[in-house]
């Protein structure tokens, strides 16, 4: 019998509309196999519907055409007329991108409805989404990152005189290259910082290359193996990979496989399985580096990247469904391996405690 798979994308984010196309893609692609329930969120709200497949329905949303569910104990609760129906879920399948979904919320949320899922858990998801703390985590474990300074709303930008130019300036809490900017000098730093302000309230300024590469590579573990895609080079005009490039550009470009030297190639992996492996990551995530005379440096982890990044890993031989199997199969064991676990402990605390110690109120 097939397994039920609830199919989460969109939510609260500025990469919300980037969700919605890894979500339908990823629908279509596993939908033979599994019975998949699209559940977008809007408006703090979880929503099922015929129509949800269609891009046609986001361009024009109407939250009255669609039903809205409920998710605990294992399952998921739908209205229907004056009852709710419930239905037992295998598996979330979180496609969201940023905000809400890729911060750790759904995945604390998951495991309070008692259903496994296959993103990071809440601690490894909301290091990664915070640029500032993963750099924090990264020095901490000797990786390689480039210089840096953290800048908060409400502080004198004195404290960054001495920082040497260019910089790029990044919300802290952010993907898709949103509310990023290059400053080459004091003015231009000011604009960037107001300008990510308008995202976040933290910024990471960075030390900006020059003449560098960048490549991407994905990890994954699937049925208890870490599988290692190919690596990408993407290929951009500006001085970094920015969302217009990304998702809006026609001409879009990028080298896969990568050329890039052995060694290279090498280090990336193995850099990308002690990652996966320290920062206790689960699910698809992809590691973003940057390279300058053989020097990698480690740029970001995107826990839930786009498309999931199935296309890295067909590069190398690995389909769609099969690395959707091998996700599902490794959430549930995760998950009944944590329900193996002891979780209360029984004790006289309540039986013999003293009332009193209770009252809080104060006689008049």
């Amino acid at each position: 019998m097939a397994k039920n798979i609830a199919l989460l994308y969109g939510g609260e984010s500025c990469e919300h509309d980037i969700s919605i196309i890894t979500a339908i893609s990823i629908y279509n692609a596993i939908k033979w196999d599994y019975n998949v329930i699209l559940v977008y969120m809007k408006n703090g709200k979880f929503f099922i519907g015929d129509k949800l497949s269609t891009i046609e329905t986001y361009t024009d949303f109407k939250e009255s055409k669609l039903t809205e569910v409920f998710f605990q104990k294992g399952g998921m609760l739908k209205r229907k007329k004056r009852s709710l129906k419930y239905q037992s879920i295998d598996c979330a399948l979180i496609c969201n991108h940023g905000g809400v979904g890729e911060n750790g919320s759904l995945s604390g949320f998951f495991e309070i409805a008692r259903i496994p899922y296959t993103a990071c858990g809440v601690l490894a998801s909301a290091i990664c989404m915070d640029k500032v703390f993963c750099k924090y985590l990264l020095e901490k474990f000797h990786f390689p990152v480039l210089s840096y300074k953290v800048y908060k709303k409400g502080m004198d930008t004195e404290y960054l005189q001495d920082v040497i130019y260019p910089v790029i300036v990044k919300p802290a809490c952010l993907g898709s290259s949103v509310g990023i900017s290059i400053a080459n000098d004091k003015k231009s730093l000011q604009v960037a910082i107001e300008l990510g302000l308008m995202f976040d309230d933290k910024l990471l300024i960075e030390k900006a290359l020059t003449d560098f590469e960048e490549f991407n590579c994905a990890v994954c573990a699937c049925d208890g193996k870490i599988l290692v895609s190919e690596i990408e080079k993407p290929v951009f005009e500006s001085g970094y990979l920015d969302f217009y490039d990304k998702y809006l550009c026609s001409d879009n470009k990028r080298e896969l496989p990568a050329n890039a030297p052995k060694k290279i190639r090498d280090k990336i992996h193995s850099l990308c399985k002690q990652l996966y492996t320290i920062f206790e990551l689960k699910g698809v995530v992809r590691i973003d580096f940057l390279c300058k005379d053989d020097k990698l440096y480690v740029n970001e982890i995107n826990t839930i990247p786009g498309s999931l990044s199935t296309y890295l890993f067909k590069a190398k031989g690995i389909d769609t469904l099969t690395l959707i199997d091998g996700m599902i199969n490794n959430a549930i064991s995760v998950f009944n391996e944590q329900d193996n676990k002891v979780t209360d402990f029984a004790s006289s605390v309540l039986k013999n405690l003293d009332k009193s110690a209770l009252k809080t109120g104060i006689k008049k």
